[in-house]
């Protein structure tokens, strides 16, 4: 149950005691402020450094700790946490956390909107819990080099990509912000992410054209970009090796154009199978956490969808959901060996396209 004013008073003293204080400077903190310094039981909490109450109310709804050189650990026993109403929470700065895990108790901030743990040095995964913080706005996870699993889909974050992390995502294993509303390009720090796997950023307002330098990631497997405002055309790669591992990559519903590349595709060595008489077909499983839960994902060689832009002229490979664009040419006679392809919304694209062959009618 929510605590009164007194008893929040009590549970930030009690945090301020589990707590250290170190003020010397760093490079990310030339001058560490110890707020904490001015708790004590003899003035209203509200007045204290660092915290805000609300006016009508009382209880502590802001608390701002950014660069104030506490030392020490947050667990899941913190008074902290006591601290229900809070909106706004900035722990930024305070390196001495380094090597620490986020809580799971962090969930427990139901009206939290803007969160933030930049320089912090916390590490591991975000818990699912906080992925759960359904009115968080902002969220800011600067220098968290240690995170491996970034997982906070379907909420309400604004603002861009660069505002979560910079350079320090280094690594991270999973990157899934998918149905937020997120604006803006996507960084090309994750470049830096050399261990990334699962990158989904789908139903967002991003806008960016065709991201190459994606493809020198040595271990991304799924790449979802789909409903965004991705635009322009794509350009063959300069470079031999690219996307050497991706089995999944969906681009569809965006505002790409002009002729698709058909040596991207024959580069994409990860989705061809050596085995000429695909009698026996090979499962394989992506394990991917989301919202703290692990599910494997089951895949086939080769899942594509570019469907919904505006992509023109042939069809570049076997097989691939294109539909909603203005295609013409002949369907490649090697389709017909694919007995589990799903001829889509054709009759979305132009009518001059038409079955090269006319052993067709298994489809």
């Amino acid at each position: 149950c929510a605590l009164s004013h007194k008893h929040q008073t009590i549970s930030l003293i009690k945090f301020k005691k589990s707590l250290t204080i170190n003020t010397i400077s760093s490079y990310i903190c030339e001058k560490p402020y110890p707020k904490t310094s001015s708790w004590n039981m003899s003035r209203d909490c509200c007045s204290w450094d660092g915290v805000i109450c609300d006016n009508m109310t009382g209880n502590v709804i802001e608390l701002n700790l950014s660069c104030s050189g506490i030392v020490g650990k947050i667990d899941s026993n913190s008074n902290l946490f006591q601290l229900s109403h809070l909106q706004r929470l900035d722990l930024s700065y305070l390196t001495h956390f380094f090597g620490s895990h986020i809580s799971p108790e962090f969930g427990r901030f139901s009206n939290l909107t803007y969160f933030d743990l930049s320089w912090a040095g916390f590490s591991g995964q975000i818990p699912s819990e906080v992925s759960h913080l359904s009115k968080l706005h902002s969220l800011r996870l600067y220098g968290c080099s240690g995170l491996e699993v970034l997982d906070t889909h379907h909420n309400n974050l604004i603002g861009s990509l660069q505002t979560i992390f910079s350079n320090n995502g280094s690594s991270l294993i999973n990157l899934n912000l998918h149905s937020n509303k997120l604006e803006g390009r996507i960084p090309r720090s994750l470049a830096n992410c050399k261990e990334l796997q699962l990158l989904h950023l789908g139903d967002n307002h991003l806008t960016d054209t065709f991201l190459i330098w994606l493809g020198t990631l040595p271990k991304l497997k799924v790449l979802i970009l789909r409903s965004n405002s991705l635009h322009g055309s794509i350009q063959p790669p300069r470079i031999e090796t690219i996307f050497p591992k991706l089995q999944i990559l969906d681009f569809s519903d965006n505002a790409f154009s002009g002729n698709l590349p058909s040596n991207l595709f024959q580069r994409l060595e990860a989705m061809r199978t050596n085995d000429p008489s695909r009698e026996t077909q090979r499962y394989h499983l992506i394990p991917i956490t989301t919202k703290g839960f692990e599910v494997r994902i089951l895949y086939l060689y080769t899942v594509i969808d570019f469907s919904s832009n505006k992509f023109e002229g042939q069809i570049p490979i076997e097989s691939l959901d294109l539909s909603g664009n203005k295609l013409s040419g002949k369907i490649p006679e090697q389709l017909v060996s694919l007995v589990s392809f799903i001829l889509k919304s054709f009759p979305q694209s132009s009518s001059r396209m038409h079955p090269s062959t006319t052993s067709i009618s298994h489809f």
